[in-house]
């Protein structure tokens, strides 16, 4: 076991103050085995954990990496923490500002929130990434790094809501566990930032609304924001205000960027760094200007300057005026590209160039300074250039052309790399012509896990700024990978504007298919009633314009819904008639999926051999098919037909068959189904020890995924349990805990809890 966790634990114990005898009663382990535990003995079970954070109210999850590299080193490898870096890179030429780094330093360790201000190309964002780069051996649980875009052109502002599901998910929380309500998500992520040491930047923030709910609470974290605008609203945040560089400051960053003696003791430097503003922005491009041509004399630049205005964007434009049409070009459609960067083959698509030439004109622009490569391969446009860029784009009418080639680079690439991933349905989804090739289904997951973020912000900008058609198309093909990733809450946004452009141009197939994806989103993260609402639409929908698979799949969302209601007859209806229909349109997954809802409708009336007949074709198909998330699930029923015939022995082994599938896809929810499957198990064998040991762990599991039904499970498995032990005060609080999700969520098992805490 690592000692790390053995401390980690004995610090909450302190938090806490209780002692062993106390946690002996309230957590009913032994003070022997606690005392192991504390001392690096042996491991903890997950459920001991979480009662010791409970105990003394803190976190559990960030303790989950040490865990596990405990308890099954090989899942996470020889890592025994996952550290999080997201900051770009810190520039090796980094000079000035000296004393504002000092005092930054300084007032983030004590007040925890640095804000700094300053106009546009003052060197905000440099500063500040460079002194996380300064303090990183000191916060080294996670260096984030995130453009709140205040002042993007052409860009909202980044939510607050949206900001902290980034956040959140750069620190690993599931996005089955945050929450929607942005109070519920600026808790948890104060909660998160707690227990570790982490440096945080929000970059280009509008103003302090906007980046008051990503503020640190407790703990030892820092946070360092930059702004256009003042901040001074922020409580006890350390402000900072950057003016333009002084002469000998601007002097020394001209010539590190330079990179020669040719600035030194030359007349005419004062004249150029007067010319440029003292920005450093605008000297970085000065200096990159001049770097390139050895010929040229500090006074060969400041004639060059006297051409162009005066101020910072006559500077800039002469700098263009230096490029080849080329160059220029590609410098001027970079502006108009929706999302977070471009890669080499998105500016390929967006230029209509080959990748090489693509690649030679980024490389030649980041040498000018007029692009920023921060992460190998992936380039973005300071602000200022951008607009500059965008102004010039669109004064040569080049926007239609280059962003539907942008688009279209984005449609086929996903479709590529989602039919490779996913190729049993492919043959479901839209047909478009062959994007990027990938080697192999990692290569394509790769490739969907880096674009993501500007696939869905492409998609959303293109539904509503003139490309319905691309919208559709995106949300259509890109569903598979973020419902099976679970990427619901960032990807919604996406699916109501598809939704609108399919309507918009009159698709009735387009929007079939999207209501059943809008429905599917919502509903998993238990938002029922709408969900509800569009699958009846979509069923209807679909029967008007003889879309069978559209049909099928509303009508097998209907059946899971009467299920939930236990309307089994209703139920067992609507899936037969969408297992009929996904078997005449050849839909392999969704086949396999229907039949293991028909396994349990038939379990729950008591046609045992039925059940086990369906579910048994369901996990063959889904071997078939290479779905091991499939598998696990069907194991699971398989446990559930076991538990009702009364072969608790045979129930428990399914169980520990879908716990294995589910750990090796690191899907909690799977796990917590699965851990609470084998307490009921271990529960009807007699074992009160085991059972309450499982369903302990899977409600972490659940807590972990955000899973309110599983969360509630375990109450119930764990109210079960505690009573069978005549603890019946323990029983009562957590059926108590069952009741109240059972309620919030409509669900029949309220009546069972009720019945439970009369008896």
């Amino acid at each position: 076991m690592s000692e790390d966790l053995a401390r980690r634990l004995r610090q909450i114990r302190e938090t806490g103050g209780r002692s062993l005898r106390d946690l002996e009663r309230s957590l009913h382990v032994s003070s022997s085995s606690l005392s192991r535990y504390l001392t690096g003995q042996a491991v903890p079970p997950w459920s001991v954990v979480v009662g010791l954070c409970q105990v003394a109210g803190v976190d559990p999850r960030p303790l989950r990496p040490l865990w596990e590299a405990g308890k099954r080193g090989p899942r996470v490898g020889p890592a025994v923490t996952v550290t999080r870096n997201d900051l770009p890179y810190d520039i090796t030429t980094f000079t000035g500002r000296q004393e504002e780094l000092a005092a930054m330093l300084t007032a983030a360790r004590a007040d925890r929130v640095v804000a700094i201000d300053g106009m546009g190309g003052v060197g905000k964002t440099t500063l500040a990434v460079h002194a996380a780069h300064r303090v990183t051996s000191d916060y080294p649980d996670a260096q984030l790094y995130l453009d709140l875009h205040g002042f993007t052109p052409c860009r909202d502002p980044v939510e607050p809501a949206e900001a902290l599901r980034i956040l959140l998910a750069a620190l690993g929380v599931p996005s089955g566990r945050i929450p929607e309500a942005v109070e519920e998500r600026a808790a948890l992520w104060r909660s998160e930032l707690a227990m570790r040491r982490a440096v945080v930047v929000l970059d280009n923030v509008a103003g302090q609304a906007q980046v008051r709910p990503l503020l640190p609470g407790a703990g030892s974290s820092i946070v360092l924001i930059t702004s256009r605008r003042r901040l001074v609203g922020l409580g006890d945040a350390h402000a900072v205000s950057l003016d333009v560089l002084g002469p000998r400051e601007a002097a020394d960053l001209f010539g590190a960027a330079l990179g020669d003696a040719r600035a030194q003791d030359s007349p005419a430097l004062e004249e150029v760094l007067r010319r440029c503003g003292h920005l450093p922005l605008v000297l970085g491009v000065a200096a990159a200007r001049m770097r390139h041509r050895p010929a040229w004399t500090l006074e060969t630049l400041a004639e060059y300057l006297r051409e162009g205005d005066l101020g910072t964007s006559g500077v800039l434009s002469m700098s263009l005026r230096d490029l080849d049409d080329g160059q220029h070009r590609m410098f001027r459609l970079l502006g108009l590209a929706p999302g977070v960067d471009l890669s080499v083959h998105a500016a390929a698509a967006l230029a209509e160039v080959p990748v090489s030439t693509a690649r030679r004109l980024l490389d030649d622009l980041v040498a000018a300074s007029l692009v920023l490569e921060n992460v190998p391969g992936r380039y973005h446009q300071h602000d200022l250039l951008r607009e500059l860029a965008r102004g010039a784009a669109e004064e040569r009418d080049e926007k239609r052309g280059a962003l539907t080639r942008l688009l279209d680079h984005y449609v086929r690439t996903a479709a590529t790399a989602t039919n490779l991933l996913y190729p049993s349905g492919a043959h479901l989804r839209p047909a478009v012509p062959a994007g990027e090739p990938f080697a192999r289904p990692a290569d394509a997951l790769r490739w969907l896990d880096g674009e993501r973020a500007n696939l869905v912000t492409a998609g959303t900008y293109a539904a509503e700024q003139g490309w319905p058609e691309h919208a559709v198309l995106l949300a259509r093909i890109l569903y598979p990978y973020l419902d099976g990733h679970a990427h619901h809450a960032e990807s919604l946004p996406l699916y109501g504007r598809a939704l609108q452009a399919a309507r918009h141009l009159g698709d009735r197939g387009g929007e079939v298919h999207l209501l059943n994806e809008w429905m599917s989103m919502n509903a998993r993260q238990g938002r029922y009633d709408p969900a509800h609402d569009d699958a009846k639409h979509a069923r209807d929908l679909a029967r008007e314009i003889g879309d069978r698979y559209g049909e099928a799949r509303a009508l097998n969302a209907l059946g899971d819904m009467r299920w939930r209601e236990r309307d089994d007859l209703r139920a067992e209806e609507r899936f037969r008639a969408a297992l009929e229909l996904f078997r005449e349109v050849d839909a392999g997954t969704d086949v396999a999926i229907v039949l293991g809802n028909l396994g349990l409708v038939a379990g729950r009336q008591g046609r045992y051999d039925e059940a086990e007949g369906a579910l048994r074709q369901a996990l063959a198909g889904f071997e078939a098919i290479g779905l091991p998330g499939g598998q696990g699930t069907i194991r699971a029923n398989l446990g559930q037909i076991c538990l009702w015939r009364g072969r608790p022995a045979e129930a428990l082994e399914h169980y520990r068959q879908a716990l294995e599938h589910h750990r090796g896809l690191d899907y909690p929810s799977g796990e917590a189904d699965a851990l609470n499957g084998m307490g009921t198990a271990a529960r009807h064998l007699g074992e009160m020890t085991q059972a309450v040991e499982d369903h302990r762990a899977a409600l972490a599991m659940a807590v972990e995924a955000g899973d309110p039904a599983r969360q509630a499970a375990a109450h119930e498995g764990l109210a079960r349990a505690h009573r069978e032990r005549g603890e019946r005060d323990l029983a009562r609080e957590h059926a108590a805990g069952a009741l109240d999700v059972y309620v919030r969520m409509g669900l029949p098992e309220a009546d069972d809890m009720r019945a439970f805490l009369a008896g």
